[in-house]
């Protein structure tokens, strides 16, 4: 069953965005009960999803971990990280605050949670102040890690209390022309496009991927992305030949 387990998970990390792989994952691991090395194969996937920037599927699979654990504290942590990465990945607040507040109901009192419960509140108290004052700083910055994480910044404060507003896709596309290399615009702008199903969109950004890619890594991934999306959502298997036979150079 582990090593199951373990292949799934290994064409997850492959395969992020598939939906059905994920699917028969978790119907797979509902048939296990307390198994901690099998919860040790979930939470370091997903650690490693999450480091490249695939939070959704970090998400999912965190969500399976929580099954497995036994006592509130286990439970507390988890929730912690799933609220953190909800709350800077995935830009929901609101799922978010639900997790800091089932987290403090096992845990009352916890300094994490209320923490970032507080921060959450202020910003939405001010945030067109601070999205001014961010916008400000970036216009009249000459440094290009300052300016990129700054528009980065002002995208994810709109996309926080404004969602839908087209300044979100505004100031991403502003961070990724200053340095098209900042993967975490990139991995919000190709949320923005996947949400929205605005494939043609998706590919021209891949291939934009492609062009700037400052490694043979970064060039790899938006090459995989580019032959995933045309054999999935865009049903051109030539094409996803094509891109894979790039990959393989």
């Amino acid at each position: 069953m582990k090593d199951r387990i373990q292949g799934y998970l290994e064409r997850l990390e492959a395969e992020p965005v598939n939906a059905e792989l994920l699917a028969k994952l978790e119907q797979l691991v509902e048939s296990i009960e307390g198994d901690e090395d099998v919860a040790k194969l979930l939470d370091s996937s997903a650690e490693r999803l999450i480091a490249s920037g695939e939070a959704e599927a970090g998400l999912a699979l965190l969500e399976l971990v929580e099954r497995f654990a036994t006592t509130d504290q286990e439970r507390a942590d988890l929730l912690y990280r799933k609220g953190r990465l909800l709350e800077e990945d995935l830009l929901d607040e609101e799922k978010a605050v639900e997790c800091y507040q089932r987290l403090l109901e096992l845990r009352p009192g916890d300094s994490g949670a209320e923490e970032r419960m507080s921060h959450i509140s202020l910003v939405r108290e001010n945030w067109e102040k601070i999205v001014q004052k961010y916008r400000d700083e970036a216009d009249a910055s000459t440094d290009d890690a300052l300016t990129t994480s700054l528009y980065r910044s002002i995208a994810e404060i709109y996309q926080k209390n404004s969602p839908g507003s087209p300044e979100v896709e505004r100031y991403l596309k502003k961070s990724l022309e200053v340095d098209p290399t900042n993967n975490k615009s990139a991995f919000h702008l190709e949320r923005l496009y996947r949400r929205e199903e605005r494939w043609d969109e998706l590919v021209a950004f891949f291939h934009g991927r492609v062009e700037s890619a400052a490694d043979d890594f970064s060039r790899y991934d938006a090459l995989m992305d580019l032959a995933r999306l045309h054999g999935g959502q865009l049903g051109d298997r030539e094409a996803m030949k094509g891109f894979f036979a790039r990959v393989l150079e």
